[in-house]
């Protein structure tokens, strides 16, 4: 018989190892709720030459525009402020808050934000941007190579100031391709009892392809209260502490979803999690005020995936409401913004409308696709089907990418398409969303799958229509269990971008060709995520060919301007 074997611990191994487990379940942690993935965030809760050179411009005497304090004014051509020192990292995004005011006219003045390697240029120019005499948040891609940027009032129209407030550098990285997606707005909250328009509109958008921490979620809108341009800014910017000045978000409570699902007759509606966390690509609707009266019929939504629905510490029952709604009579002058931000990943989406006839009707709502439409909704009527007329719908293996293909004898007030996917056609997540031109005529739709499940892919098509009303169509199944994916690929606005699992060897080339076989760009792999720039390109089929010194891979994609 043999003797039993002694177990030998090594400690000193196990303690290391342990400790190895903690910081990288700290390290998870301080990304996903503390790590900035600000390079800069500057409120101006001063002056600007804390962070900045000036020559002109200064904090106006004004009360604020933006998150904290009094904003930067620009008042005369050659007003200027500069980035004092490098930013400290690669930088991928910068967004700020900006508006016009004191002058007469429809012709604003002009702001310039340009970008340098280093503080002695030279200098390029990133965009030129005006706005009117409501905030208005604005966004641009940075070079990765950029240390410093500036701000310069290019042109002086109309005796118009340019005040400029919330200047962030997004870190990069963080939000490619991550961005939350405005798709609707209660602007007018006039159905609420009592008149408590404020706390009673409402904002609705997708959390985009990262999950959102509660404290993270700030939204930016203009006050409608007096006619003013002050930004009412709802939310924080991480578990480390609210902003100043702001009001804070929390879920409904079982009992307001409650109402609400009785109210549509069906169960889409859900709290927030204890953990605060809503997952990614999931629906938000977001009351604007805690003294929430009116219960909408949301029975047209019916059917799409679960909507969560949080609400803000504000409590203010005021008639005006924080939207400018009222009829402004159209124009540039008439424009009003709203911008939904995730401080986790420092991503952002702003949405504009005009305000007019169609805003100022109790109930009013404005929906974007991606123009925004304005819904007048007298009386607070629910809302109702509007269904389509479905040809085909079905699915092709285009080597590594399934295509998905639908036809419509005829469309009329659709939103827009959804293309879902599933693994058991039980559970569903969405894949992308086509928005249509309403015609009443056939028409064709694709959307392309660059990531089909490794056996059998069910996909399904729905539609959202203006009225609020979701439908589901056929599903369909594509078999991909033989297939090995080695990369995957996919379109965004200006770019293609290929994202490779495994490191690719020396000496590979993504090339593209036209439907005609003449190369348009060739450039060397030396990143795991490569992208390659499409903007220059005109709508129209092209050729991608990817050549290793080991195989080549050949696909397809559409652009469409």
């Amino acid at each position: 018989m043999s003797k039993p074997k002694h177990i030998i611990i090594n400690w000193n191994f196990l303690v290391k190892v342990l400790l190895i487990i903690f910081l990288e379940l700290s390290l998870f942690k301080n990304v996903l709720f503390s790590q900035t993935p600000y390079l800069l965030d500057d409120p101006f809760t001063n002056s600007p030459n804390i962070n900045w050179n000036t020559s002109g411009a200064a904090v106006g005497s004004v009360t604020y525009y933006g998150r904290l304090s009094k904003s930067v004014e620009f008042a005369g051509s050659g007003d200027r402020i500069s980035l004092k020192n490098d930013l400290s990292g690669s930088p991928d995004k910068i967004f700020f808050s900006m508006l016009s005011r004191g002058g007469a006219g429809a012709v604003y003045s002009i702001m310039t934000l340009e970008e340098a390697t280093s503080n002695a240029g030279p200098w390029s120019v990133v965009g030129t941007y005006s706005t009117n005499a409501t905030i208005t948040a604005f966004s641009a891609n940075l070079q990765l190579t950029t240390k410093r940027v500036r701000f310069t009032m290019t042109t002086f129209n109309g005796g118009y100031s340019i005040y400029l407030d919330d200047v962030r550098v997004v870190s990069s990285g963080r939000c490619s391709n991550r961005n939350p997606d405005i798709f609707g707005v209660i602007i007018n909250g006039g159905c609420a009892a009592g008149n408590c328009e404020n706390d009673n509109e409402m904002v609705m958008f997708k959390t985009g392809n990262r999950s959102l921490h509660l404290d993270s979620l700030e939204i930016v809108c203009p006050s409608g209260t007096g006619g003013s341009a002050i930004e009412w800014s709802i939310g924080g910017q991480g578990t480390s502490g609210t902003l100043a000045g702001t009001f804070t978000w929390s879920s409904l409570t079982a009992a307001e979803v409650l109402s609400l699902n009785t109210a549509a007759g069906c169960t889409m509606f859900f709290v927030v999690p204890a953990s605060k966390i809503i997952p990614a690509n999931a629906r938000v609707y977001a009351y604007t005020g805690s003294n929430i009266i009116t219960t909408y019929n949301f029975s047209g939504a019916c059917g799409t995936s679960p909507i969560y629905v949080i609400k803000s510490s504000a409590n203010d029952c005021t008639v005006g409401g924080k939207y400018p709604n009222s009829n402004c009579g159209g124009g540039p002058t008439c424009d009003r913004s709203t911008t939904v931000i995730n401080h986790g990943c420092g991503c952002l989406d702003t949405k504009s409308y005009n305000s007019n006839s169609s805003t100022s009707n109790d109930g009013a709502y404005v929906y974007f696709t991606p123009i925004a439409t304005a819904v007048n909704t007298a009386g607070c009527a629910a809302y109702a089907p509007l269904p389509i007329s479905l040809l085909d719908f079905y699915a092709t293996k285009n080597y590594k990418t399934n295509e998905l293909v639908w036809k419509v004898a005829q469309e009329k007030n659709i939103l827009y398409y959804t293309i879902e996917k599933s693994k058991d056609a039980i559970d569903f997540t969405e894949l992308a969303t086509v928005y249509p031109n309403n015609s009443i005529h056939t028409k064709s739709y694709s959307v392309f799958d660059s990531e089909p499940y490794r056996d059998i892919t069910y996909y399904r098509l729905s539609t959202k229509e203006v009225d609020g009303t979701s439908k589901n169509y056929k599903i369909i199944s594509v078999n991909e269990a033989d297939n090995k994916w080695e990369y995957i690929h996919y379109q965004t606005e200006n770019n293609l971008v290929l994202e490779f699992k495994n490191a690719l060897p020396k000496n590979s080339v993504i090339s593209l060709y036209d439907i005609s076989g003449k190369e348009l760009i060739s450039q060397a792999i030396k990143h795991s995520q490569t992208t390659l720039d499409t903007e220059i390109l005109a709508s129209g089929v092209y050729f991608v060919r990817l050549a290793t010194p080991y195989k080549t891979e050949h696909f397809k994609i559409i652009i469409t301007k």
